[in-house]
């Protein structure tokens, strides 16, 4: 799987997209903008700034200076994983050890929902699935050290059952679980553990960029970095097949009959067909045929020849299923060789 190198569109499974560009007295710029399309409000706290210290796109970065330096938005059910599929990534320049890079973690001693950033000098993320440390939880930490003070591209992804934490495009560490995270209404904090109840709790010290959170699963193995700034508005390079779009696979299982589907596959015969397959779509069940329940969403795929094969969490059943394409790789079409739904008949 190999995402385009070009600047990745801002798509609608983008929840939120913080760049770092200013040209002008960056030190004095202490502003920052969700450039999706959610358009959530972004609350500075301590020193936070834009520098011009480092950059890995154009002219500055975010910097925090390890000492209470963090930035906050509201709770929003955007941020409230549960179950299902994501991706926060970003690029981070850090001598830092264990500062933390996104947290929606309880501001106190209630563990609940997730972080992410660092421990020991390499990724860590967590996932509570109850109300105390010992509770049901998912941690991983990675093997590659990351806080030596260059630019490195990091990433966490939920997709179905599959954790995986990426550096620099490729698999550092994986795991498997069914958990939920509960739930919260803490505001998100990038920089910080905690906040104002407990400021001096995983405080990040360096430099961040391109920091972007995804309602999907962008990456299910290793793939090429970006190589310019994510694109604040959706204009790929290539006319999209749009939300509205009518573009779908529908299969109707028949009157009373319905399956749990859990699994799928694309399989494709050569580089060729490639080039045609999807980039984005959603896998929708429905009882009716007309309210759809969307129990799994994936965005800017790429494909090679071969068999290409996606799972999800899902324990409804339904008669009808239908994959939702929302973008295409060319603007002649989607083609689809071979595709299946795997999963049990009730």
């Amino acid at each position: 799987f190999t995402p385009s190198t070009t600047a990745f569109s801002n798509d609608g499974f983008t929840k939120l997209l913080i760049h770092s560009n200013n040209t002008s007295s960056p030190g004095a710029i202490t502003s920052f903008t969700d450039s999706s399309s959610s358009g959530h409000t972004i609350t500075k706290h301590g020193d936070t700034r834009h520098s011009d210290a480092q950059a890995k796109f154009g002219n500055t970065s975010v910097y925090f200076d390890d000492n209470q330096d963090w930035l906050s938005f509201p709770h929003h059910s955007d941020f409230s994983i549960t179950d299902q599929d994501f991706t926060i990534e970003g690029w981070i320049n850090t001598a830092d050890t264990d500062g933390k890079i996104w947290s929606k973690t309880a501001d106190g001693n209630t563990y609940d929902e997730y972080f992410f950033g660092l421990s020991g000098g390499k990724l860590h993320f967590n996932i509570h699935g109850g109300s105390s440390h010992a509770s049901s939880q998912l941690s991983m930490v990675g093997s590659t050290s990351v806080n030596g003070g260059q630019w490195h591209h990091v990433a966490v992804c939920r997709n179905g059952s599959n954790f995986r934490l990426f550096v620099n495009g490729k698999i550092d560490t994986s795991s498997v679980s069914t958990i939920s995270a509960t739930t919260n209404s803490e505001a998100v904090r990038v920089g910080i553990l905690y906040g104002t109840a407990y400021p001096t709790y995983g405080n990040y010290g360096g430099y961040l960029e391109e920091l972007r959170f995804t309602k999907a699963a962008r990456y299910t193995t290793d793939f090429t970095v970006p190589s310019a700034p994510f694109k604040t508005t959706a204009t790929p390079s290539v006319d999209p097949l749009s939300e509205e779009s009518n573009t779908y696979l529908k299969v109707d299982y028949g009157s009373g009959t319905k399956k749990t589907i859990d699994k799928y596959y694309f399989s494709i015969n050569d580089k060729n067909d490639a080039k045609l397959m999807p980039k984005s779509w959603h896998l929708q069940g429905s009882d009716n045929d007309i309210d759809w329940t969307t129990l799994d969403s994936k965005a800017e795929q790429s494909f090679m020849s071969g068999i290409f094969n996606y799972s999800l969490v899902n324990t409804q059943e339904f008669r009808y299923y239908r994959m939702h394409f929302v973008d295409s790789h060319t603007a002649s079409g989607i083609k689809i060789n071979e595709m299946q739904f795997i999963g049990r008949k009730t």
